[in-house]
């Protein structure tokens, strides 16, 4: 509880790291059977992702250890559709696309983006709320 309390992030990092180490039949189950199971579960109401039909906005960023807040997260959002589709707001541009989601519920997203407008947006500072 130490290590937890002393410095959460790097305790959840260290255990990521350790599990991740891990081959699929390290586990027991064996991580292939327990994703096969936990993907064929279906419960009324609950998507197949939890990706789906949620405004995902950029809040932030961190390089060099530094964070960067995003001045209006509301600018800059993806709403992955339940029909695949993909719609991205960024600042006062707008693209479309397609993406596949593979994996259950911890798996990964493949996109491909569409058509974009490519408009000269005015100044970020211009637009902060």
């Amino acid at each position: 509880m130490r290590k937890i309390n002393s410095d959460p992030q790097a305790y959840i990092k260290a255990q990521a790291e350790t599990l991740n180490k891990l081959s699929a039949s390290d586990w027991q189950p064996d991580l292939t059977q327990l994703d096969a199971l936990v993907g064929s579960l279906r419960i009324k109401g609950m998507p197949q992702s939890g990706l789906h039909d949620i405004v995902w906005q950029w809040t932030g960023s961190t390089y060099q250890g530094k964070q960067n807040p995003v001045a209006n997260p509301a600018l800059y959002e993806v709403v992955y559709g339940a029909d695949g589709t993909l719609r991205v707001k960024a600042d006062c541009n707008n693209a479309s696309g397609t993406y596949t989601y593979a994996g259950g519920m911890v798996g990964n997203v493949r996109v491909q983006m569409g058509p974009s407008t490519l408009a000269a947006c005015a100044p970020t500072l211009a637009r902060r709320s």
